[in-house]
């Protein structure tokens, strides 16, 4: 994204028309995103658990790093790791954790919840909440569709096209995340297929509005892990919560105004349970000689790689750019090539399960 508008800056084109371009782009791209949802049931086969079981494992380490910098203050924090941050941070940690251990019932599956709203009076009581942007928000405000007239050029799509492949990716890797939290067991072809084609849906929507696109939050993977609610009901809740806060300024206000800390210490374990979940199911499937080696090539050239995107970018040809643009889908694209030329009987067992 920061690419494409420093394209479109460095050939002098006004703010307002580089964001129809962005917008044609979020638009435009979304498309591929649902062909691929679309289309996802005879590409399941390639998809066998070592494959899933890496994503998880690449989408938990990147999580990791994620929730441990809201831990100590957020990445755009001026003093990040003082020493208010850990304690705010260790409170709300410490208030979900004893809810998980010693409670039973709602308080156990609202532990998150509460940690938070503990964590949020606690950081308002210490002065680290700023409440202006709250005073200044409006009380009531409707989105308008097309105020920003979308724009469409080749090379802007294009590169949306990779970003939404990756984004297609990363949506299948949370899908078995939560199935395999809540039931124990992978995803199955349609509800893999159905998460894809509601994100597409979802991001040329955002499009419409003038908006960025969305993404599938993987942090909410862990939060299921942890908590094992999952439902309808609870989905439709947190979509009218969202609902109100973008009719509703000065609710989106509040919760833009809680500071990186408090989400710091609800997720720094949660993230963790993504992790987890990758390697239960990995070893599910066994670490023999081909599996040791399809995972160190996988991790090794997957992973490593796709943390040097600068790098590929500079030496190899830019087909390569988007296998390698991004640590998640290097790795499921890497393993789905080491488990096709490795081992093709077992993925095809994989798959008849």
């Amino acid at each position: 994204m920061q690419g494409l508008g420093a394209k479109l800056l460095a050939e002098q084109v006004a703010p307002v028309e580089a964001m129809g371009y962005v917008l044609g782009g979020v638009i435009a791209g979304s498309v591929i995103e649902l062909i691929m949802g679309i289309f996802l049931k005879p590409l399941k086969r390639f998809f066998p658990p070592l494959v899933v079981g890496a994503v998880l494992i690449t989408i938990g380490i990147k999580l990791l790093t994620t929730g441990a910098t809201y831990f100590v203050g957020g990445a755009g924090a001026k003093d990040i790791g003082a020493g208010k941050y850990w304690l705010v941070g260790g409170i709300v940690l410490l208030v979900i954790v004893l809810l998980n251990h010693f409670a039973t019932g709602m308080l156990k599956a609202t532990a998150i919840l509460i940690g938070i709203v503990v964590g949020y009076i606690v950081a308002a009581f210490s002065g680290m909440v700023n409440f202006d942007t709250v005073t200044s928000a409006a009380w009531f405000s409707v989105p308008m569709p097309f105020m920003i007239k979308p724009l469409f050029r080749s090379d802007i799509i294009f590169p949306f096209f990779a970003v939404y492949v990756v984004a297609g990716l990363e949506t299948m890797g949370n899908a078995n995340g939560i199935t395999i939290s809540a039931f124990g067991r992978e995803a199955t072809a349609e509800e893999i297929s159905g998460g894809i084609i509601s994100d597409a849906v979802s991001c040329a929507f955002a499009g419409v509005f003038n908006v960025l696109p969305n993404t599938a939050f993987g942090q909410n993977v862990g939060i299921i892990a942890m908590t094992k609610v999952i439902n309808r009901f609870c989905i439709a809740i947190g979509a009218i919560v969202l609902i109100l806060a973008g009719l509703f300024p000065k609710i989106g206000a509040i919760f833009n105004a809680m500071p990186n800390c408090v989400m710091g210490g609800a997720v720094i374990t949660v993230f963790a349970m993504i992790f987890l979940n990758g390697v239960k199911m990995v070893l599910k499937e066994g670490l023999d000689d081909r599996n040791s080696l399809i995972l160190a090539i996988t991790l090794g050239l997957g992973f490593g790689v796709g943390n040097l995107s600068d790098s590929v970018k500079e030496n190899f040809p830019a087909a390569l750019h988007f296998i390698f643009a991004e640590p998640v889908a290097a790795v499921c694209i890497v393993s789905v090539l080491a488990c096709i030329f490795l081992r093709p009987d077992t993925t095809k067992k994989a798959t008849e399960k």
